[in-house]
């Protein structure tokens, strides 16, 4: 068997360990902001989506601007496996409860879209011309 030089190259054991242990504490610190951008990433996407149907439901509304299409448009309206709830008002409510529209005339609808916890994720307002 030969005989190890002196100058013979490459890492020992040990120092590999010790690098593999300063990179595992890099790793463990760049570990939050992680996990906040795949957060941060999901909120966007939920933003998103709500804006699509809440845009898409304003789309809807203005095809056939009618009171019953509006009275529809508004109704509480579960998206994506009730990740994203919409509900709507308008602006002219009727003495108690519920939604009134004026036919022949200007229409306010605004569109909320909530989480289930209740935080809004968009709101959308639309100016809608009922005929009479």
């Amino acid at each position: 068997m030969g005989v190890r030089s002196t100058d013979a190259a490459g890492f020992s054991l040990v120092e590999v360990v010790i690098a593999m242990v300063i990179l595992g504490f890099i790793a463990i610190a760049l570990l939050p902001v992680l996990i906040s951008g795949i957060q941060y990433s999901s909120h966007q996407a939920d933003v998103a989506s709500a804006t699509r149907e809440l845009n898409g439901l304003i789309e809807r509304a203005r095809a056939t601007p009618t009171c019953g299409t509006l009275a529809s448009v508004a109704a509480p309206t579960k998206f994506r496996d009730g990740a994203v709830i919409t509900t709507g008002r308008f602006d002219y409510e009727s003495e108690g409860a519920g939604f009134s529209c004026v036919a022949g005339g200007l229409n306010h609808l605004e569109l909320v879209a909530t989480t289930p916890s209740g935080k809004v994720l968009m709101t959308v307002s639309a100016e809608i011309n009922v005929g009479a």
